[in-house]
C-alpha cells in the first residue's frame, strides 16, 4: 500500500500538519493507524467519528495515534469513511480547528 496523505501548511501555525486520507489498519507498517503530525501545541484535541456520527476515538495526546479500535476497546471499527475534527493551539498561534475525512480499509 502506498501511502496516502497530504501536508498543509496552516496560516497561522508555524509547523506543518498531515492528513492521511487512507489508514489501512493491517499490521504491515504503512499507514496502520491514523496519526497527527504536530508540534509546539499547548492544547490538542482530536475526535474521529464514524458515519453515523458516533465518536470511536478522542484523544488530548498529541502522540496518541487510532488504531482502528472502537473507544480504545478490543472491538475494530468497521471499514469505512470516518470523520475526524482536529482543535490546537499553537504556542504562539490562535486556537485553530480542522474537520476532514479519510478512509478505514482492512
Amino acid at each position: 500500500t502506498s501511502v496516502l496523505s497530504r501536508w498543509y501548511k496552516w496560516p497561522s501555525a508555524e509547523d506543518l500538519i498531515m492528513e492521511l486520507l487512507v489508514v489501512d489498519a493491517n499490521n504491515d507498517g504503512i499507514n496502520d493507524a491514523f496519526q497527527v503530525v504536530i508540534s509546539d501545541v499547548t492544547r490538542y484535541e482530536l475526535d474521529i467519528f464514524n458515519r453515523w456520527g458516533e465518536r470511536v476515538f478522542h484523544s488530548e495526546d498529541p502522540d496518541e495515534v487510532w488504531i482502528g479500535n472502537v473507544n480504545g476497546g478490543d472491538h475494530y471499527a468497521p471499514p469505512g469513511m470516518y470523520n475526524y475534527r482536529l482543535k490546537w493551539k499553537g504556542a504562539r498561534t490562535d486556537a485553530e480547528e480542522m474537520l476532514g475525512t479519510f478512509e478505514l480499509m482492512r
